[in-house]
């Protein structure tokens, strides 16, 4: 087997349940100003059978939007509100450590123990407004 087939197997291979997953991640994303934050909760993992590892590929669109500086898909998980943080701006780290979590200046995650996303997202948003500008929820990703 060549590299590119090596690849092509590990990296451009995926289920149904992560098309869907994935779709229903990007449908619930919304805009506030310069952040993109996307939700996924255990009624969208039942719904679609997928798993929360299948959700995480979610990261790479909302990276794809033009004049978005901190984009946070924020994933229900065993024990809170699993957070995956990216920025080419911002200093994301900082903020990780607010919700327990770490990694790279542009590069993290963290753990919020709030019981639903939208309180996740709520804690997330009252950070976030002292880094970036929020504007107003402009809604979905167009």
């Amino acid at each position: 087997m060549v590299p590119a087939e090596v690849d092509d197997r590990i990296n451009h291979t995926g289920t149904v349940e992560q098309l869907n997953i994935v779709g229903i991640s990007l449908a619930n994303t919304e805009r506030y100003g310069k952040a993109l934050i996307s939700i996924v909760d255990n009624s969208d993992y039942r719904h679609t059978g997928a798993t929360e590892v299948e959700s995480e590929e979610v990261i790479d669109y909302l990276r794809t939007v033009a004049c978005v500086e901190v984009v946070a898909p924020l994933r229900d998980n065993e024990g809170g509100i699993k957070a995956s943080l990216r920025s080419g701006i911002v200093g994301v780290g900082a903020i990780a450590h607010t919700f327990g979590g770490g990694g790279q200046y542009s590069l993290v995650g963290g753990h919020t123990t709030s019981t639903a996303p939208s309180d996740a997202k709520e804690e997330l948003l009252r950070v976030l407004e002292d880094v970036i500008d929020l504007g107003e929820i402009v809604g979905g990703i167009g």
